[in-house]
């Protein structure tokens, strides 16, 4: 792996708590499919919903998301890197910071830790791992890290 400019990853993925803070948040303006499965918002697929997150509206817009009791800690699934574009940009107008998904090489940089060694990741994993770690931009003075 090449060097990588210092930068600030969460420390854990985007949970379900937090992306229904959106998905509620833009619920007014989604579509649904005719099966209230998947979730649409500016022409993206946002989210499949799954046994983890619910809608209270079927497949009508303005309806409230929730998280099933024991999965508000999980990780996201089934998000597109779009989705994670969309989420991105409202998570950054919300905070007044600028967010961004990991480069390759940064995420494996922050799952590595103190080890050495490269990852060994298969390139499937990886994208659906790190589709929705979040990276905060700072105005520090970036360095060079090995």
């Amino acid at each position: 792996m090449g060097s990588t400019e210092a930068f600030s990853i969460g420390k854990t993925e985007v949970t379900n708590e937090q992306f229904v803070a959106y998905l509620n948040d833009i619920s007014p303006k989604i579509s649904l499919d005719a099966k209230g499965e998947t979730v649409t918002y500016n022409k993206v697929e946002i989210i499949r919903l799954s046994d983890r997150i619910k809608y209270s509206n079927g497949a009508w817009a303005g309806g409230t998301f929730s998280v099933v009791s024991g999965y508000e800690k999980h990780p996201v699934i089934y998000v597109s890197w779009l989705a994670a574009q969309e989420y991105l940009k409202w998570l950054s107008a919300k905070t007044g910071k600028k967010y961004r998904l990991p480069t390759e090489a940064e995420w494996e940089f922050a799952a590595r830790g103190d080890q050495k060694q490269r990852l060994n990741i298969r390139r499937q994993y990886l994208d659906e791992v790190a589709g929705m770690m979040v990276i905060v931009e700072s105005p520090i003075s970036r360095t060079k890290s090995q």
